[in-house]
């Protein structure tokens, strides 16, 4: 806020990093290690190139402070194509009887996040080498101001018997 306690400015926050899965909690958001499921498609879009059957995921966290994330999946191999993905999360703020303004006097904070992302990833390299690519459309509200803003990113699998390397990139 700015000295006045107004709104003195809004970002959009790439919260696609939030875990969406009981897997991505335990082992953090810097896990390497991609799912073989369709919550693969914000973590590791390469690997969704080796699936072989459709794959859908839907989950919903509530954390304390009634913090709440929705997110739905699919991925759709297509024959000699590739993986198309689709996903799309919403975070949303709940109930907050104990919320105060800069003055102390009770407020109603409202707050959500959504996004939109289509993906896809295919083997350049049979059993050696993937590539897939992503664009997330995001935005952000706070207490009636918006910020979006759109996020592309991409990744490579190289991957052997006993290692498997990823290199990614996103702006």
């Amino acid at each position: 806020t700015d000295v006045y306690g107004e709104n003195s400015g809004h970002t959009g926050a790439a919260f696609l990093t939030i875990p969406v899965d009981a897997a991505g909690l335990a082992r953090g958001t810097t896990s390497l290690i991609p799912d073989h499921d369709a919550t693969a498609l914000l973590s590791s879009i390469a690997t969704t190139s080796l699936m072989d059957s459709r794959c859908f995921a839907a989950s919903h966290l509530q954390w304390l402070l009634d913090l709440r994330k929705e997110f739905v999946a699919a991925c759709f191999p297509v024959t000699h194509i590739g993986t198309i993905g689709f996903a799309g999360q919403l975070f949303t703020l709940g109930d907050q009887p104990y919320s105060r303004d800069i003055d102390e006097k009770p407020s109603t904070p409202a707050f959500s996040e959504f996004s939109l992302t289509g993906a896809f990833a295919r083997e350049l390299v049979p059993n050696l080498l993937s590539a897939g690519i992503a664009g997330s459309y995001v935005e952000s509200r706070l207490d009636n101001t918006s910020a979006r803003t759109f996020d592309v990113s991409g990744d490579i699998l190289l991957r052997r018997k006993w290692m498997r390397l990823k290199a990614s990139c996103a702006h």
